[in-house]
């Protein structure tokens, strides 16, 4: 009689290791796919992540085309001369562009600050109803509601009529401040004297193309 039950504890001791045997393995294996999982999943992630910055770099289908704009002031992403800022004579800076695309029927310009102190960009310049025969603006341009050639002008943040140049608050660091050009296919049909908003809704939809020039300025 002793002598079965010491089989039987036996046989229950040796079927109660192989049972926690059996579960370390599973455990094990659960664990191993766990991590295969979450490989998988980083490696999606990557994938995922190289193809949103190549989408960033190639243009989408149908994008509009870039204009070039340019100034023999200073270079894209550099210092604005003191001249052409409140410090200085606060004059427009000479400007040009290039590759206006077919079908333009006035080009349009707006600069202004998004790095400004306030809840929007400050305003500097809106111009508009420049003939789209224009390749630029030289310096110095009047500050007038309608220039000769007829091309109009509109309120900056002051509110003034044309150019007014950068004038940060001291000690508020590098502003920027981006001259966008527009070429529209339809005349925008305002008379002088518009804000950026008039503008930009003005010309909703009937932009053929754009380009950006951007100059910095710091007032210590």
């Amino acid at each position: 009689m002793i002598h079965r039950i010491i089989i039987a504890l036996a046989v229950t001791i040796s079927l109660t290791g192989c049972g926690g045997q059996k579960a370390r393995e599973r455990a094990l294996a659960s664990e191993q796919k766990a991590i295969e999982a979450q490989e998988r999943a980083k490696a999606a992630s990557r994938k995922q992540q190289a193809e949103t910055e190549k989408a960033k770099e190639t243009p989408a289908s149908g994008e509009k085309p870039k204009l070039k704009v340019t100034s023999p002031a200073f270079e894209n992403g550099k210092l604005i001369p003191k001249k052409f800022t409140g410090e200085g004579d606060d004059v427009s800076p000479e400007l040009a562009w290039t590759d206006l695309p077919e079908g333009t029927k006035e080009i349009v310009m707006i600069v202004d600050d998004p790095d400004a102190p306030i809840a929007e960009p400050w305003v500097h310049w809106v111009i508009y109803g420049i003939s789209a025969t224009n390749t630029g603006l030289k310096e110095g341009v009047a500050k007038k509601e309608k220039l000769e050639d007829g091309t109009m002008q509109g309120k900056n943040s002051w509110p003034e009529t044309g150019y007014g140049g950068p004038m940060p608050p001291p000690g508020d660091g590098p502003h920027r401040y981006f001259f966008k050009v527009y070429a529209v296919s339809q005349k925008t049909g305002l008379e002088p004297g518009a804000t950026k908003k008039e503008v930009l809704k003005a010309i909703e939809g009937n932009v053929l193309a754009s380009g950006v020039l951007m100059g910095t300025y710091e007032r210590k």
